[in-house]
Formats: structure tokens, sequence, C-alpha cells
């Protein structure tokens, strides 16, 4: 039995089994989470081992590079990149996607513990942490005041922090810019040195000390009991009495303190002292939801008295950009559907017909939202990407089905009869170009696993769902509407319609007598593509939104916080100056030793590309001109003005790497599109380094471990233990005061006790040599890399790219030494060859799935024809608009692949029908694609304008804006759809006819 036959015999059942379906979308919308993006484990690893005060060279050394030999091993291991710099080593692995990403976190941490003696002593966490798109946090808190905030810790943690922790769905609750108060041991060093302390056997003293000890179990009788040597201390007083030697107490060489530590860093929020909290939800919570409960406790805490004078600001709200960027393609997709109706109407001029295609829109997206529940996925800015992109074809399928029906009825059939008869004639085109629409996504969910191909994958299976449910409604309600009500639909076709079917007619007629002369028309046609495309902008990750510019400060010399502070407040002073200029909405900056960056924030509304390079413009012509400081406008973004480019130096790290990334930024300073070139050598800073002599460090009965512990104590501090107070667990740290850290000689002076218990001064083991040393030590594959960076002013990247190769193949790179691009550069031609094989492959299965339809091995190539025209509207459209060829274009044209052969099929497949039925090749061509012109252009008609709010409109997912592929569909399915119903019947007669030719030689 026929689906149409079940459906006009069956219909109550039809019509509780599309009702059901409805309804429990309707029920899954309410029930489905609302998220950013889908919850997906990136197969990557972080390992952070904080070393703070330290010496770039030296982490890298003594930590990061026993780590990588560890973690080089690793199973499915894909990248290893790391940096050491003054705050410890940071290590990032890269492994293949599908991965179990737990399991290798596990794997990681044995490895890690394999070295773990390897590393220095006062190493005290390794921290091994995942990236996944729900670690975005869902709510970013400034806290500024007029005052200092540096002693706020206890306040902001009681007042601010722990009631945000208490609303349910919070996972964690973050602080930044205030620390916790700790105990901290000054060592006085004229003290320690006229008493002859040993300092390293005091501090191991003083850890061992503060311990509670199992000492085992005492049976008494029938009683047993748990025996436990407390010896932790319990007050300060006793870590001041704590007894050094003799009658001497730490005290007496020593200044001990319970209070907050003193900042090296501070923040600043427009201008003022701030601080900042992240607030992060679990797993499985709405997070629209979490983060309005969040808001509405935020004002509670807001009216807090002891808050007086503190100002809290959202800087970020993910609910707020949830929501708008849900409503933005919630009324593009309204706004489309409309659009798409009002065309039906036009071509149809019957409003029962209308609104019966029309529910095709509202039933599909609202069903496609059961299979993303039952899916375990949440309603997020892809899927409704996805949802948004179908609205136009939805009514597709609908449309030829219809058509189909209302022409055998007007051919004289039974309403039963022109059901069933209309409906089986096109069911295989229907279900063909369903297909082909779909398949397009198989290699990205199917295929090998990228970071592009999972994202655009997450808007396809929501795609492919909507789709699903408007080829059932077509199939279905359809067929039930056009036998129960058909008689309400009439031929009220408009005199354009009527005419252009005859002009059409006789066009046809014309052509397939002329076939070389429209095939010589249409080889022109498709070679203008040449002058548009070379002219347009083509960047794959041009197009996007920037939320902030940062400013970057590198410093010529060493300066400490306070310095870097001023420095920084005089920036903010001009931007504050020139706030209407620059569209400022807010100001925030970060600030430590010998390091700073400003952020400027315009307002929402001046954070697309163009406004952006104005602002970038202002910003490079005005900022002052400071000494000791090189100025630097920053940012990972690209924007279609202005791009960023990195260029990879490999080698031994020294100062050979050096000057050749020195030398391949003086030769990337002749390309005149470059600007802001920069270099690793240019961050360094000068830096102490101690070089320890082994054999006398043997001889003195000493060890390397011995002298690196105390440069470490000497500088950054060790921590020592921990103490359990009245307020909770503070650490306890060491280190040398500060004035006695002034004093490079102290540090010379230091004494180290040998195992002898002799005391031996630490530059009679040592010498001590001021160098300028990297402040970042980078490394790519255990391989040392200088980057050298720049961004560029141009429309094409290709051409840069060409430039850079010319200059720098010319230049000489010792053995051992090379570079390669880096950055963007790397990125954009790995998505792009990703892209390019899926969407050869997606041809491939378009061609399969034609094929059998057609049973034929060369009619598909007549219709895949149309796809080098689309590219040619496609070429034309992003031209004449502006509209950079970027990753968001280049999907479009992924997605055209599966719709662009849609119109080809119908027309083919009613030709292929007709000669079936003994109509001469000519006549069912003719007779074929008149009988199809009219559902082809209202299929297309609908999808264009369906898409149309989003081409020009500025929604984007995160910072990628959506009109570069609305437009690139657009243009590509204009073009084909024109070229379909002239070009394509030609090449059917054309294909057949050289066909026939080759069977004929070969059967002779």
């Amino acid at each position: 039995m026929s689906i149409a036959r079940f459906v006009i015999r069956s219909p109550v059942t039809t019509i509780a089994i599309i009702f059901t379906l409805f309804a429990a979308g309707l029920l899954s919308i309410t029930r489905l989470p609302l998220a950013f993006l889908p919850d997906i484990d990136f197969p990557q690893l972080y390992i952070n081992v904080p070393y703070p005060n330290a010496v770039p060279s030296q982490v890298q050394e003594e930590i990061t590079r026993p780590l990588e030999e560890a973690l080089s091993t690793m199973s499915r291991l894909k990248k290893i990149y790391s940096y050491s710099d003054s705050e410890g080593s940071h290590v990032f692995l890269e492994f293949d996607w599908g991965v179990d990403i737990d399991i290798l976190r596990v794997e990681a941490r044995e490895k890690i513990d394999r070295v773990r003696s390897e590393l220095p002593d006062d190493v005290d966490q390794i921290f091994v942490q995942g990236f996944s798109s729900s670690d975005i946090p869902i709510l970013v808190l400034r806290i500024s005041s007029g005052k200092d905030l540096s002693k706020s810790y206890d306040l902001i943690e009681k007042r601010v922090v722990n009631p945000l922790r208490q609303v349910p769905g919070i996972a964690q609750v973050t602080l930044y810019g205030v620390e916790k108060k700790e105990i901290s041991i000054e060592l006085d060093l004229d003290r320690v040195k006229k008493h002859s302390v040993d300092v390293a056997g005091l501090l191991s003293r003083l850890s061992r000390a503060n311990r509670n000890v199992s000492a085992g179990r005492v049976e008494q009788g029938e009683d047993k009991f748990s025996v436990r040597v407390l010896g932790d201390f319990k007050t300060l007083g006793e870590i001041r009495n704590f007894p050094v030697g003799g009658n001497l107490t730490l005290q007496d060489v020593a200044e001990i303190r319970y209070e907050e530590p003193k900042l090296d860093y501070g923040r600043h929020l427009d201008r003022d002292r701030a601080v900042g909290i992240e607030v992060m939800k679990e797993s499985g919570y709405n997070s629209v939801r979490v983060a309005r409960d969040a808001t509405k406790r935020l004002e509670e805490i807001g009216k807090d008295p002891a808050l007086e004078g503190f100002s809290i600001l959202t800087f970020l709200d993910i609910s707020e950009e949830i929501l708008s960027g849900l409503n933005g393609l919630l009324q593009a997709g309204l706004v489309g559907a409309i659009l798409a109706c009002v065309v039906l109407y036009f071509f149809l001029r019957n409003i029962a017909a209308t609104l019966a295609i029309g529910l095709a829109i509202p039933f599909s997206i609202v069903s496609a939202c059961v299979f993303i529940f039952f899916a375990g996925r949440s309603l997020n800015i892809l899927s409704m990407m996805g949802l948004m992109i179908s609205v136009g074809m939805l009514v597709d399928n609908a449309v030829v089905v219809l058509e189909s029906i209302f022409r055998h009825r007007q051919s004289g059939a039974t309403p039963t009869d022109a059901t069933v008869a209309g409906t089986r004639e096109v069911l295989p085109a229907v279900v063909t170009s369903t297909l082909t629409t779909i398949i397009v996504f198989l290699p990205l969910t199917l295929g090998a696993k990228t970071e592009i191909s999972v994202w655009i994958g997450e808007t396809g299976k929501t795609i492919f769902a909507a789709i699903l449910c408007s080829l059932l409604i077509s199939l279905t309600l359809i067929p039930l509407f056009m036998h129960r009500f058909g008689h309400l639909v009439r031929e009220h076709s408009s005199d354009l319609i009527k005419k252009l079917t005859d002009r059409y007619r006789k066009f046809l007629t014309w052509s397939l007598a002329h076939r070389w002369k429209v095939g010589g028309i249409m080889a022109v046609v498709f070679v203008s593509f040449i002058f548009p495309f070379a002219k347009m902008e083509k960047s794959a990750f041009s197009g996007v939104k920037v939320d902030d510019i940062p400013i970057r400060y590198e410093f010529t010399e060493n300066v400490n916080h306070l310095v870097a502070e001023q420095y920084v407040s005089k920036v903010e002073e001009f931007v504050v100056e020139n706030s209407e200029k620059i569209h400022l909405k807010s100001l925030y900056s970060v600030f430590a030793d010998n390091y700073a960056v400003t952020r400027v924030y315009p307002y929402p509304e001046y954070t697309d590309e163009d406004n952006v390079h104005e602002i970038r413009k202002i910003l490079r012509e005005g900022l002052p001109d400071l000494p000791g400081v090189e100025l630097r406008l920053g940012g990972l973004q690209e924007t279609r003005r202005e791009g960023r480019i990195s260029v990879n130096i490999f080698g031994d790290a020294g100062p050979l790497l050096l000057s050749l990334a020195d030398e391949a930024a003086r030769r990337l300073d002749f390309i005149p599109e470059l600007k802001d070139i920069d270099t690793q050598r240019e961050k360094g800073r000068e830096e102490i380094q101690v070089v320890v002599d082994r054999e006398l460090v043997a001889h003195k009965g000493l060890s390397s471990s011995q002298v690196a512990s105390a440069v470490a104590m000497f500088f950054r501090g060790v921590p020592v233990s921990r103490f359990r107070g009245p307020e909770g667990e503070v650490e306890i740290w060491a280190r040398v005061r500060e004035e006695d850290r002034q004093n490079l000689g102290n540090l010379q002076r230091l004494n180290l006790t040998s195992n002898t218990g002799e005391l031996v001064p630490l530059s009679s083991v040592a010498r001590f040599t001021v160098q300028r040393g990297p402040a970042q030590i980078e490394r790519q594959q255990r391989k040392t890399v200088a980057v050298v960076t720049a961004h560029y002013e141009a429309s094409d990247t290709p051409s840069i790219r060409r430039k850079i190769s010319r200059v720098l193949s010319d230049m000489h790179f010792p053995a051992g030494y090379s570079w390669s691009y880096g950055g963007f550069f790397e990125e954009e031609s790995a998505t792009q060859q990703e892209l390019l094989v899926n969407m050869l492959l997606a041809l491939v299965l378009v061609y399969v799935v034609m094929a059998s339809l057609f049973e034929s091995l060369v009619h598909p190539f007549a219709i895949m024809f149309a796809l080098p025209f689309a590219f040619v509207g496609v070429s034309w459209l992003l031209f004449a608009t502006g509209t950079p060829f970027n990753i968001m274009a280049q999907v479009g044209l992924l997605i055209l692949i599966g719709i662009v052969v849609n119109n080809g099929i119908v027309l083919i497949y009613q030709v292929h029908r007709l000669r079936e039925e003994g109509m001469e090749r000519t006549e069912a061509i003719i007779r074929g694609a008149s009988q199809r012109l009219r559902p082809v252009l209202m299929t297309a008609a609908t999808t264009v304008l369906g898409l149309t709010p989003l081409a020009l409109g500025r929604t984007a997912v995160g910072n990628a804006m959506y009109y570069p592929m609305a437009r690139c569909v657009i243009g590509g399915l204009i073009a084909s759809s024109f070229l379909t119903v002239v070009i394509v019947p030609s090449l059917y007669g054309i294909l057949e006819d050289w066909t026939n030719r080759i069977r004929r030689i070969f059967i002779k």
C-alpha cells in the first residue's frame, strides 16, 4: 500500500500521528535546556605547574622539558605545545577527536607522577585540566571601588562569593585580584648571618613539626583506641616561639605576619581598582535559568550595608548572550517564514494551498525539537542556526507534492486517484532531493573529526531532523489536505507566470535546436566568475565581531607592578578623553611586574569589523608615546580589514634563534601591508642568571637542588606548611625580607649548609650574571620556537602569504633551524583543507544518490553542472556586497552542494517519467521542464527569501557572523536555479547523444 493511499484510508490515524509528534515537540521545547553552545569535550589537556617569580629558562629546563619527555609518549597524541614564563610551566596536549578525555587525563597524571621526583622540590601543585564548551563562565563580574581592595578578600568572600555559591546549579565561583591571608615568615638576613642559622634546616624542622601523626592503636580490655600525636601549630604564637637553636626563637631572626600577601599585580575597571569574579554552572543545568537566579542573588548582595562604596558590575551575562542570539535567529526565522508564505501566495494565488504548505514550517521546526531532546542535546546557538537555515527549504517538498496532485486533478482525475498518482509520481524525486540536502553533512558527522567538522556537524544534525520532518508532512498532510479540500484549490496563476511559462516553452524549443550556442553562452557566463573571485576578500577567519581591543605594554626595562600601573593610568586617561570617538562602553586593565594589558570595550553596536577598524586606527595614531614601553594593539581576532599572522622560527634556544627571529622581522618589514611586527626577543627583560659550578658544588658537599631551593627562597619564597586557624586553613610561606631582596650582594652572601655542617656562601659555588632573557619561552612539538607576529591590512590573505614566503625563502637558515607558518595561517590552511575534502565527499555522495534514482551514470552530470554555475552566483553576490569569502561562506558552499541539485532532480525526473510513458525525448524535455518551472521557481524563491533576514542582518554565533553563509547560499541558488531551467535540459540531450555515440562505437 502506498503512503498516499494509507493517508486517505486512515485520516484519523495520520492526523493523530502528526499531532502527537507536534505536541511532543512543544513539550520538548519547554524541557530543552538553553545553552550558548552544545556540550562538547575538546580533545585537549592543559598541564599547569605554578612556579611564581621564576626565570623562564630555569622553568623550561627543570619543569617543562621533563614534562614534555614524559607526556610525549601518550596514546593518540597529535600535538604538544608549551611555554615557560615567570609564573611557571604551561603544557598543552592535543589529541585526535573521538578520544575519551577522562581516560587520557588519568594517563597524563600517571606520566607526571613518574617524573615528579625530577621536578624542583618546591613545586607544590600540578594541575591537569580538560577543555569543554561548557567551561564558559555564565557570569563574569567586576567589583570596583575607589579604595585599595587588596585587603578585602575576607569581605568579598563572605559577602559576595559564598552567597553566589549557594545558588542552585552553580558549580564554582572563582575570585581574582585579591588573595587569601597567609602566614609570612620574612627572614632578616643580617640576623640569620649573625647567629649562623641554617635556613634550610630550620624550614625543614618547621615543616616536620607542624604535623599530626598517627601512632597506632591501643587495646585496654575490650576497648580499642587510636593513638594520634598532635603536633600541629594551634596559635600564631607557637610559630613565633619555635626554637631555632640555643635560646633563639623564630621571631628573633624573622618577622612573622598573618595578613593578606603583598600583591604584585592589580586590576582597573574604568580607572578604579577592581577585582574579578567568574561563575561556572554545573553540567546539565539550564544556563539561562542559573544565570538569572545568580543575577537575582546579586541584587540582594548589592543591598548589603557592608558593601557600601563597592560597585558590582556584570561584565558578561551568558543568559543575555544566549537570549540575544536565539531571539535574533528566531526573528530572522519568523520573517523568513512570512516571506516564504508571501512567495507561495504569489505563485499559487490561493489562501488554502498557501496555508497548507506554510504549515510545514512551524510543524517541521517544532517536531525537530523532539529529536534534539531525545538526543540529549540543548537548544543552543548552533541548533537554532540549523533550524533557521532550513526555514526556506521546509516547504520545498510540500510545494512539489501539492503541485503534482493539483495538476492531476486538473486533468480530470478523481480526488483519490489524483492524490495517489500525484504523490507516487514525485515520491522518488522528493526523497532523493531530501537525501541530497542532508547527505552533505554525512562526511562531517561520520568522517575524521576536526573542530570545524564538529561545530558544523551540530548544525547539520538539526537541519537533518527538520528536513526529515518536512518530508513527513509533505507525504502525509499535503496528500490528505488535497484529497479532502482539493476543491478549494483553484488555478489562479498570475498572467506573469502564464506568460513566463509560455516564453520558457518557446525558449526550450529554440535552445534544444541550438544546444551548442546555449553551451557557448553558458561557458562565457561561467568564466565571468574569475573577475569577482579575484577581487573578493578571501580569508578563512575574516568577517567576525570583536568584543574588545587589547592594548599590550612591552617594557624595555624591568618594572614592578606599581610602575606598570602608572603607565596604564596614562593610557587609560587618553582612552577616556577620546571615549566619544571610540564609542567607549568600558575600560579594563590588568597589570603586574613587567606586564600590563588594557582592554577597550566599545558599545555592542560598534563591534562590527568596520567600526573596530576605525577604532584601532584612532588608537594606533593617538596613543601616547611613553618612554620605556612600546604599546601594541593585540588580540587574536581577525577582522576583514585587519588580520594577524605569525611565523615560527624553530631551533635550539639561544642567541642564534633570537637573531634569526630578528632577521625574519627585518625582512617582513619590507612588506608594506604588514605592521606592528613583533618578535619574542622584543618581549625579553633583564634577569639574574645563577650559573652553578657543579664540580665545586660536589666538592663542597652540596647539591644543585640545594642551590636552586636557596635561590627560589630568596626571590619568591617557598611554601613551608599549612596552618589551621579559626578562619580556616592558610599557607605558611618563608621568604627573605623585601629590603634584603633588593641587594644582589645579599644573594651572593647567602649561606648554604654542606653535608658536614659547614656554612658555604653561594658566591663560592656559583657566578652571577645579568642578561636579557625572554619573558616567555615557547616550544612546539618539543622544539624551541621564536614567534614573529604582525598585523596586516589586506583583503586577500593568500597574496600576503605568497609575499611572506617569497621574503623568507631567500633567508639562510643553519642546519637544525627552519621556519613555518603558525597561528591563523596554519589554522586557516588546515580548516580549508578539511572543508575541501568534505565538499568532495559530499559531491560523490550526491552523485551516487542521483545515479541510483535515474539508474544512469550519465544523467546526474547534467544536474551537477548547476554546481559550478552556482559558484558564479556566489562570486558575484559576495563581490557586489563586499562580503568576505570566509569560513562561514565556505560552509554555505557545502550546504549549496545539497540543495542546488534539488531543482534539477525534480525537473529531470519528470522528463524521465514522460519518456517512460512513451513520449519522444524533445517533447518530453519541453513538457517536463515546463511542468516543473513553477515548482522550481517557488522552491528557489522560498529558500532565498527564507535566508534573506540572515543575509541582511548581523546575527552572530559567538564572534562569527552568519551573513556570509546566507549570502553564499542565496547567490548560488539564484544562479543555479536560473541555469537549471536554462542549461540542464540542453545538457541532458547533449550527454545522452554522447552516450549513444560512444555506445555505438563500442558495439561496432
